[in-house]
Formats: C-alpha cells, structure tokens, sequence
C-alpha cells in the first residue's frame, strides 16, 4: 500500500511517499514543494493546490496522510496555515483516497517514542527505519516520511 505523507505549510509542504508490503517498508519518493514567500497568500494557495495535484497524480497514493493542526503563540500564522491545509485537503480529497490526521505529538511518539523530540530527533529515527543513509534535508521532508510511517503503525 502507498502511504503519502504530507507536512503542510505556506512556503514550504514536506511529502514523503512510503510502500508498505506485509512487514517490509519501503520509501519511494519524497522531498519539498516550494512557493515564494513574496507572493500574495491567495497566489500561494492557488499554487499549493496546483502543484501538489501534479504531484499527486505522479505518484498515486492509496492512502493520504497529513498532519493536524497545532497550537502557536502567533495566531495569525496559525490561521495562514489553517488556510494551506485547507487548500492541501481538498487537492487530497480530489484523488479519492482515504485522508488520515495526525497531531504532531502523536506522529514524534509514533516515529521516536516521544511526544516531544525536536526535529533532529524526528529525521534520524526516520532515516534509521527507513534505511536512509543520507541526511534528509529539508526537515519537512524528514517530518512527511514520519507523517506516512505513523500512518503504516496504526494500520
């Protein structure tokens, strides 16, 4: 089963596509899409949604994952955020693919065994389930590789 995960943002939207066949796991794809940070939001958001569209049609996951909402001191961050999430779901809901929400707690506990690990901790458990050998830079790539693997543990 292809597992995508995907860390959402505004500038930056990690994705990381793993392949789970009876117990072995293995990665296919991942990496980041960008998108200019001097762009009006509502050009961000067009382009999030076209991009990552492209993006799913590519690599056809059978199962999405991406990561929920969390608290922030900066409200109106965590309303822009909101706003690209929304625009990641409904390009994830086009696909028809069953859609999964992770807290960011539950996805380092399930990755490291800790709600808590910072985002080092995150990419190095990533690479040594995985078998990467090389560091995943950057870390929102690490972080939607961890958003697929704590999907595969609930399954």
């Amino acid at each position: 089963m292809k597992i995508l995960g995907i860390d959402p943002g505004t500038r930056v939207i990690g994705y990381g596509l793993i392949e789970k066949r009876g117990s072995a796991t293995v990665v296919r794809d991942y990496g980041v899409l960008r998108v200019s940070g001097e762009l009006a939001l509502t050009e961000r958001l067009r382009k999030i949604y076209n991009e990552l569209g492209h993006l799913l049609k590519r690599l056809k996951p059978k199962v999405i994952v991406v990561e929920d909402v969390f608290y922030a001191k900066d409200v109106r961050a965590m309303l822009k955020l909101g706003e690209a999430r929304g625009v990641i779901l409904l390009a994830a809901a086009r696909t028809r693919a069953p859609i999964y929400e992770y807290t960011p707690a539950e996805i380092k506990k399930s990755v490291t065994g800790n709600g808590r690990a910072d985002k080092s901790q995150v990419a190095k458990m990533v690479r040594l389930i995985l078998g990467i050998k090389t560091e995943i830079k950057p870390y929102d790539a690490a972080d939607a590789l961890a958003i697929a693997l704590c999907h595969s543990h609930h399954i």
